[in-house]
């Protein structure tokens, strides 16, 4: 199940930070997917790649809860009271082109922001079976505690702000 929510998101500012990430700071190497952080645990301040990957419990998701210094006062910062929600675990998330995740099941719904995406990316749920895309300028909550994956079927990168948050 994919919720649309009802809030704009301010795309070029996402995609400035992005960019930034992109150049600046540190990315997983674990093809299709490469991840950078925007949370960091307290104690670990400067370890941007610390919220990456998977096999979180949920009790560690939720030690990810402080933006990184660079993230702090800008518009990554003023979107939990945007949205609504109390968020935690933020990372970029990048999904190569003609790629996809296996199935799995996540801990918690995940809250979903597109960045860069095109008409090929796609979310596939299992039981029942849904096809979901997702559109920029928009910020999802998306049911990860189903058994899906993600497709991205067409040649360029796929790129999503993705976090945790408090239900």
């Amino acid at each position: 199940m994919v919720q649309k929510l009802n809030v704009q998101i301010d795309l070029p500012k996402l995609l400035q930070l992005y960019q930034h990430a992109e150049d600046h700071f540190p990315w997983t190497k674990s093809f299709p997917t490469l991840q950078s952080g925007i949370s960091v645990a307290k104690g670990n301040e400067d370890d941007l790649i610390g919220c990456c990957g998977g096999n979180f419990t949920e009790e560690q998701e939720k030690l990810y809860s402080q933006l990184h210094s660079f993230y702090q006062n800008s518009y990554i910062s003023e979107l939990s009271s945007l949205l609504q929600l109390k968020i935690f675990r933020l990372r970029w998330m990048k999904l190569s082109g003609k790629s996809c995740y296996s199935f799995h099941q996540d801990w918690t719904r995940r809250l979903h922001i597109p960045i860069i995406t095109s008409k090929d990316s796609y979310f596939l749920f299992q039981s029942p079976l849904e096809l979901a895309q997702l559109e920029v300028n928009h910020a999802y909550v998306v049911d990860t505690t189903r058994v899906h994956t993600a497709m991205n079927t067409g040649p360029h990168t796929r790129v999503h702000l993705i976090a945790c948050f408090a239900e």
